[in-house]
């Protein structure tokens, strides 16, 4: 009887799709704002001895990404300090252990730092993993680097990517009024209706504020090659997060293929830990300091996006039974990009005509605030509106915590 009232009850079924936009607020990096974070000045003074102890395999990630930048996007030459890097790692026999090796490699660090900051380097980097991945599924050698060394720079730029991200996460304050109106919403609209919460973002940001709000949640998984699965019958008992592109605190085992979910800052404190070899949750294979195990879970900024493995393959099948079933729509700080074009084709296959669409932005996206139509059609409502040409659409230009609050005023 509990069962069929519940279902019941549950007439309305909302899905909100949560997009770059979302994190905009908490300032979180972006991913082609990660080479601007990598510019920043490092807290601390160098050269009176206070050194901020980072470790060793931050450095080694973030000097292997630097000079691939530097050589590749500067104008410069920077043989010399390719060249240092490599004297340097010649001469430590024990990099973590090594005093001399480590003011060494953090001043190394500091010179790739300030010569990035210098050339003014802004690539996109969709454009970089879109050349490795291309390079690697042609079988050809990418400029001067080989196979070998580009799937080291691609894991050195996924690692950074996870530090760039757990660092903000971790420093934000989860006070934020735009997120708890979020967190709100949720809450009274889960209490009276089925909702689903799907993100293309890697951060944690949504899983941090459920989490203080006491909003018991899932990942929906549904294999047991997880350390969080979950039964298929266990999706009503808690909010739904579906994470399409990945999570900065999922890392898989490159052994078992596993993923582990690791708690705020654990992803990134196992993968840059120097005194502590990470295990994996599964089949407890220890990685190696020469030879690290797990890899950051999440999809790339690529145009060749790979969505085939199980936990793909799984979580969009889960999104498109949601999306297919779903009377209200809401997209949040999602502008419907052309990259995406996966999940657009996800999108347009499987919102129904008769479902209603909100799309939430910012002022900046708004077409009334320009006159030329050339502009206008760049922006996204140009987008949704020719994707989802049936459906009642509504667009908010005020940003996500307005839209909600307003929503919940409306009740």
């Amino acid at each position: 009887m509990h069962g069929a009232k519940s279902m019941g009850a549950k007439q309305t079924r909302r899905v909100i799709i949560v997009g770059a936009g979302f994190s905009a607020p908490a300032q979180l990096p972006v991913q082609n704002r990660i080479i601007e974070k990598m510019t920043e000045d490092p807290q601390g003074n160098f050269l009176q001895g206070e050194l901020p102890r980072e470790s060793v395999k931050f450095l080694n990630a973030y000097i292997t990404v630097g000079l691939f930048l530097l050589n590749n996007y500067g104008k410069g030459d920077y043989g010399t300090l390719a060249d240092t890097y490599g004297n340097l790692r010649e001469e430590s026999s024990n990099a973590n252990d090594d005093d001399d090796y480590y003011a060494g490699i953090y001043s190394l660090r500091d010179k790739v730092r300030v010569a990035i900051k210098k050339e003014k380097i802004n690539t996109d980097l969709e454009d970089v993993f879109t050349s490795f991945d291309k390079a690697m599924l042609s079988k050809e050698y990418l400029h001067k680097y080989t196979y070998g060394q580009m799937d080291a720079i691609r894991y050195s730029l996924m690692r950074l990517f996870i530090y760039y991200f757990s660092k903000c996460v971790l420093n934000h304050s989860f006070q934020q009024e735009e997120y708890l109106e979020f967190v709100r919403h949720v809450e009274f609209r889960r209490a009276a209706s089925s909702i689903t919460i799907i993100t293309t973002n890697w951060d944690t940001l949504i899983e941090g504020y459920l989490e203080r709000n006491h909003i018991a949640y899932n990942y929906g998984f549904q294999s047991p090659y997880t350390s969080d699965s979950l039964s298929p019958h266990e999706y009503d008992t808690e909010l739904l997060l579906l994470k399409i592109h990945g999570s900065a605190n999922w890392l898989r085992c490159l052994h078992c293929g596993a993923i582990s979910i690791y708690p705020d800052n654990g992803a990134a404190d196992s993968l840059f830990e120097d005194e502590k070899q990470e295990k994996c949750k599964s089949c407890y294979q220890q990685e190696s300091p020469s030879e690290p195990s797990l890899q950051p879970e999440i999809v790339t900024p690529t145009m060749v996006k790979s969505l085939a493995s199980r936990l793909y393959l799984n979580l969009w099948g889960a999104a498109s039974s949601r999306i297919q079933s779903a009377t209200h729509v809401i997209f949040v700080g999602y502008s419907l990009p052309a990259a995406d074009f996966d999940f657009r084709y996800l999108l347009q296959r499987n919102v129904l005509p008769a479902a209603k669409i909100d799309v939430v932005l910012y002022k900046d996206d708004d077409p009334r605030h320009t006159d030329r139509e050339n502009l206008k059609s760049l922006l996204p409502e140009k987008r949704y509106r020719n994707a989802f040409p049936k459906n009642e659409l509504s667009f908010y230009y005020d940003g996500f915590g307005k839209y909600f609050e307003d929503a919940l005023g409306k009740n």
